[in-house]
């Protein structure tokens, strides 16, 4: 409360040229729309309103409230979809990988347990990038993040550019909505342009991601015209932007691996159900609580910033509002989980028709074996029955929510991608291990910084034997043995290390045996 009653003084100060603030207390808290200007010395220029011209924006400070307050006597009752209830997962172990902004961050962790589960040895080069090979295979496979050795730099270029993506879709038959892109200085265009199509409208950034941007089913010019306003205060300001139909349906992420789907999810916009006796904000914390628990949504609590607001203002509510039991509350119209959307696993009730689809719009994208499908329709029905539209397809799909989502049944989908490429490579593993042992080397700075105190910590909670030694050579040398999941935890933090260290390489070797086999130890 502080931080932001001072950030709101800066503003309301029409000459401060700087607020000095303790960054570890305001990181986040809050924010100005549209963001300051400034000047060629870096100093904030005069805005057209008091302070600065902008307004302050408390959505940040509504997620630090919901992560560190605690108001009430009973927890709220946890989410349904359905008939189904939120599922749980061992948080304690996954947030060994939570990253400082609360996002907890496991694609490139999965693919590694993926990887020595099926008896491959790891590279790990810093926490986003994995190589993983075998006697079996002529050379290692590879992942930075999830795009994969196979995966081409031209092949993300064509994707990263939705109107190109969106052209050679279209030539292979896949359908997909009518638009057209446009620049910062075309929004006059762009409006006109959006009236013509007769329909609803979407804006979004012409190279996108995590839904920052997307604006959907826009009816009204003043609504358009707001926007693509609103574009100004995200990270694509003066970027080109695309305008185009809206297709009405429910959003769908398909991974697809190879010549399958391997998952398919539901992706919600962020709403809340209304109690009756809760406020909007009120029941938006409560919502937000049982997002920490999961994995996936960790990081993604609901925000209540401008779009919020602006989907409040069409239902005509505030956040003070007392919403009917039952009843909806939209908070944002894009399904993106980033955002504060639900997600639901649906893929054994989705029509092959559609698995169909997804797969020939991966297929048509020139070196992409592997993508994350956007779709647009009904997962129960089939192509002929309705129109289903594909309006993305990714190169670099996230793969938490197929891990991790909140209702339906999880699919462990960085064993597909590991498994694709062995196949790909010519090696098919077969045999899964449940116990390892293993040789972890780590290069970089680990040596005097406390590195093998803080693994020897690691390796007795998770009940691992073996032991730790520094060598000559300025590395760190470790042999353990337990249960798959406690060493691949051990493995994938190795990367990461205690504060003062940094780690640039490790690899991770199958062994036969270790030592001592009872206990760890530091020699």
């Amino acid at each position: 409360v502080s931080v932001a009653a001072a950030a709101e003084l800066a503003a309301a100060l029409p000459r401060l040229d700087y607020c000095a603030l303790e960054s570890s207390w305001a990181k986040g808290t809050v924010t100005i729309e549209p963001p300051p200007r400034r000047d060629g010395r870096r100093r904030l220029e005069l805005g057209d309103a008091p302070g600065i011209g902008g307004d302050i924006v408390l959505s940040g400070a509504v997620q630090y409230m919901t992560r560190y307050t605690d108001g009430s006597q009973a927890p709220p009752p946890p989410p349904t979809y359905a008939g189904l209830t939120a599922n749980t997962f061992d948080l304690d172990t996954l947030l060994h990988f939570e990253k400082a902004n609360g996002s907890v961050d496991t694609a490139n962790p999965l693919l590694d347990r993926a990887a020595l589960a099926y008896g491959l040895n790891t590279t790990r080069l810093g926490r986003g990038v994995l190589f993983a090979g075998h006697p079996k295979l002529a050379e290692p496979i590879g992942f930075a993040s999830r795009r994969s050795s196979w995966t081409g730099v031209s092949t993300r270029a064509v994707v990263d550019k939705k109107d190109l993506a969106k052209k050679i879709l279209h030539a292979a038959g896949v359908a997909v909505p009518q638009g057209d892109v446009f620049n910062p200085d075309q929004s006059e265009q762009a409006v006109r342009y959006a009236l013509s199509l007769g329909v609803p409208v979407v804006v979004k950034p012409r190279a996108g991601s995590h839904g920052a941007g997307v604006t959907t089913d826009l009816r009204e010019e003043g609504d358009i015209r707001s926007a693509i306003a609103a574009l100004a205060s995200t990270s694509f300001a003066q970027r080109a932007f695309v305008v185009e139909e809206y297709a009405p349906g429910e959003d769908y992420r398909f991974l697809v691996v190879g010549d399958r789907v391997v998952s398919v999810v539901l992706r919600r916009p962020a709403s809340v159900h209304g109690d009756g006796r809760s406020s909007v904000l009120e029941l938006v914390i409560q919502k937000n609580r049982h997002r920490l628990e999961n994995p996936q949504t960790h990081g993604s609590l609901i925000e209540l910033g401008q779009n919020a607001g602006y989907w409040l203002d069409r239902q005509g509510l505030t956040l003070d509002s007392v919403p009917a039991e039952g009843s909806l509350v939209k908070l944002g119209s894009a399904g993106n989980i980033a955002n504060g959307g639900d997600s639901v696993e649906v893929l054994d009730e989705t029509h092959p028709s559609l698995l169909d689809l997804a797969v020939r719009a991966t297929q048509a994208i020139p070196g992409l074996d592997h993508s994350g499908v956007d779709l647009i329709g009904d997962h129960r029905l089939s192509t002929d029955e309705h129109r289903a539209v594909v309006i993305e397809v990714n190169s670099n799909p996230g793969t938490d929510l197929n891990h991790f989502p909140i209702f339906g049944t999880p699919r462990d989908v960085s064993t597909s991608l590991i498994l694709r490429q062995c196949e790909l490579a010519g090696y098919r593993p077969s045999h899964v291990l449940d116990r390892l042992s293993v040789r972890i080397d780590v290069w970089g700075r680990v040596q005097g910084v406390g590195y093998r105190r803080w693994f020897e910590r690691l390796a007795n909670e998770r009940g691992v034997v073996g032991s730790i030694r520094n060598l000559s050579s300025g590395q760190v040398e470790a042999h353990i043995a337990g249960d798959l999941n406690d060493v691949w935890l051990l493995s994938s933090l190795a990367v990461t290390g205690p504060p003062r260290a940094k780690p640039n390489r490790v690899v991770t070797t199958h062994v036969s045996e270790v030592s001592p086999i009872d206990r760890f130890e530091v020699r």
